[in-house]
C-alpha cells in the first residue's frame, strides 16, 4: 500500500455555506477514493465556520462514493466536531501542561477511536542543537502512550516551514535526527523516561499572579531556546531541565533596566521574541533576583540556591510599586452545582482542576477602592463572558487566550461579585491568568 495517507482538504477556517462546494467535494472524493492509502478524511480544518446540515450531507456523500470510509466534518478539537467517524485533536501543549491531557480526555469517555491529527510541536534553532526537540516529543509521546494507548498522533511537523523550525527536517530537507535517536520509538513504548513533578510550593517558589510578584505572563514554550548570559551560571543544568524540572510555563514581562541573566528566544512568530526567564536589579539598595522558573524541584533547589549566592553589583531600578487587586482564590463549577477552590494561576499549579472541555463558570468576591480602573484578562480559556454583580462587562472572543485584553470598569467602593464563564477547548486551562484590576497597566509587580 505504500505511504498511509490522512487526506485533509484544503479549507482551512473558511465558511463552508454555500452549496457549490457539494460538486467540489465530489470530484474530490472521487479523485481519491480509488487509493486504499488513503485511510482517513477530513473536511476541513479548525473551522467552526460551517453550515450542519450542508456539512452532514457532504458526509453523506463522501460515505456513499468511498464505501467503508472513516470520515470526520472538522479536524480540529472535540467541542468543534459536529459528525464523523472518529475524534480528532490539535494539542499543542508544554510539558507542564501535558501532563494533565490525558485525563482531561479519559473524563469525555469518547466512544469513538480518538486521534491527534496536529500535535507536539517543538521549535528548535536552525543549526543546532535539536536535542529538545526530540526530548519533548519523546516524553509527550510516552505520557500518552502510557495513559491513552489506543490514541493514535500525528507529529508537527515534518519539516521547518521558512520562518518556523518546528519541523524533524530543516527547511532545506535535511534530517535534524537519525534513525537512532529514534530507536525508542517503537510499537512498545515504555513508561516515560523523564516526569514533571507535581507543583509543591512547599518545597520552593512557584511564580505567579500574586500580589507583590514580578508580572508573569502564560507562554506557550513552543520554543525553548535558552540563552544564558553569566558563565557562573549552571548550564548544563538549565538547558536539560528547562522543559522539565524547571518549566512553569511563564515568563517575565517589564523588565526594562533589569540585569537578564537567562532567557528564552521565541521562534514560532517567525522572528525572534526575547522573554527574560531570570533578571537580577536592585531596588532601593536591596539586590534581588526574579525568576521564572519552578524551585520546588531538585533542579529548580539548586538554580535557586546558585541565584542566592550571587553577589556583586546589579542595576538600581528605583522603588518596585504595585497595585494591582489580584484575583487569586477562585470558586469552579462545570456543571452550575458542585464548586471547587482553584486559583487563577496554570494546571501545574492547580494539579490540573482547571483543565477540562467545555464551559465553566469561576466566581470569586473582591474589595474595591471606588473609581475608574482596567480588569486585565491574560490567559482566560479560549473564550469567555464576564459580570460583576450580575451586569455584563465583556467578552474574550474565540481564540482569545494568547491576546490580554483590557475591560474599563467603574466600581463603587466595597464588596462585589464577579463572574467568568470560559471554555476550554485547547486544553490549557481554563482560568490561568493573570487577571487583575489597575490603575497603571504599566507597573512591574502586581
Amino acid at each position: 500500500m505504500g505511504m498511509f495517507v490522512w487526506q485533509e482538504y484544503p479549507v482551512w477556517d473558511k465558511p463552508i455555506h454555500d452549496r457549490s462546494l457539494i460538486k467540489e467535494f465530489e470530484e474530490l472524493f472521487r479523485h481519491d477514493g480509488p487509493y486504499d492509502s488513503v485511510i482517513l478524511r477530513t473536511l476541513t480544518c479548525e473551522n467552526t465556520q460551517t453550515d450542519p446540515a450542508l456539512i452532514q450531507e457532504i458526509m453523506d456523500l463522501g460515505h456513499r462514493l468511498i464505501p467503508g470510509a472513516l470520515i470526520l466534518d472538522n479536524s480540529s478539537w472535540v467541542g468543534d466536531e459536529r459528525a464523523g467517524d472518529f475524534h480528532d485533536e490539535h494539542p499543542y501543549l508544554h510539558n507542564a501542561q501535558w501532563i494533565y491531557y490525558p485525563k482531561r480526555m479519559k473524563d469525555l469517555n469518547l466512544q469513538k477511536p480518538l486521534l491527534l491529527g496536529e500535535t507536539m510541536a517543538v521549535d528548535t534553532p536552525p543549526g543546532g542543537p535539536h536535542t529538545q526537540g526530540i526530548e519533548v516529543r519523546r516524553f509527550q509521546i510516552e505520557t500518552l502512550a502510557q495513559a491513552l494507548p489506543d490514541t493514535g498522533y500525528v507529529l508537527n511537523s515534518i519539516r521547518d516551514l521558512d520562518s518556523v523550525p518546528l519541523g524533524l527536517f530543516t527547511y532545506s530537507g535535511e534530517p535534524k535526527y537519525s534513525p537512532e535517536d529514534w530507536a525508542w520509538h517503537t510499537d512498545h513504548l515504555g513508561a516515560p523516561t523523564r516526569r514533571i513533578p507535581e507543583a509543591d510550593p512547599s518545597l520552593g517558589h512557584i511564580i505567579g499572579p500574586r500580589k507583590g510578584e514580578w508580572k508573569c505572563p502564560e507562554h506557550t514554550w513552543w520554543s525553548p531556546w535558552i540563552k544564558i548570559y553569566d558563565q557562573d551560571l549552571p548550564e548544563d543544568l538549565i538547558q536539560r531541565e528547562c522543559v522539565f524540572e524547571l518549566l512553569s510555563g511563564r515568563v517575565l514581562s517589564q523588565t526594562e533596566g533589569t540585569r537578564v541573566l537567562v532567557e528564552m528566544w521565541d521562534l514560532h512568530p517567525g522572528e525572534v521574541i526575547k522573554h527574560p526567564l531570570v533578571v537580577e536589579f536592585t531596588t532601593q539598595g536591596e539586590r534581588r533576583v526574579v525568576s521564572a522558573f519552578r524551585h520546588d524541584t531538585p533542579a529548580g533547589q539548586l538554580l535557586w540556591q546558585v541565584l542566592q549566592a550571587r553577589t556583586g553589583p546589579a542595576p538600581e531600578i528605583g522603588p518596585l510599586i504595585g497595585d494591582a487587586i489580584v484575583l487569586g482564590d477562585w470558586e469552579m463549577s462545570t456543571d452550575g452545582e458542585n464548586w471547587t477552590p482553584t486559583v487563577c494561576d496554570t494546571p501545574l499549579v492547580n494539579h490540573g482542576a482547571n483543565v477540562y472541555e467545555g464551559w465553566a463558570t469561576f466566581r470569586t468576591g473582591f474589595d474595591y477602592p471606588g473609581g475608574e480602573m482596567t480588569l486585565r484578562a491574560e490567559a482566560v480559556g479560549d473564550q469567555y463572558r464576564i459580570e460583576i454583580d450580575g451586569q455584563p462587562v465583556g467578552t474574550g472572543g474565540k481564540g482569545i487566550r494568547d491576546i490580554p485584553k483590557n475591560f474599563p470598569v467603574n466600581l463603587s467602593q466595597g464588596r462585589h461579585n464577579i463572574v467568568f464563564e470560559v471554555r476550554d477547548w485547547r486544553a490549557a486551562g481554563g482560568m490561568v491568568g493573570p487577571v487583575y484590576f489597575t490603575k497603571n497597566l504599566g507597573l512591574r509587580i502586581f
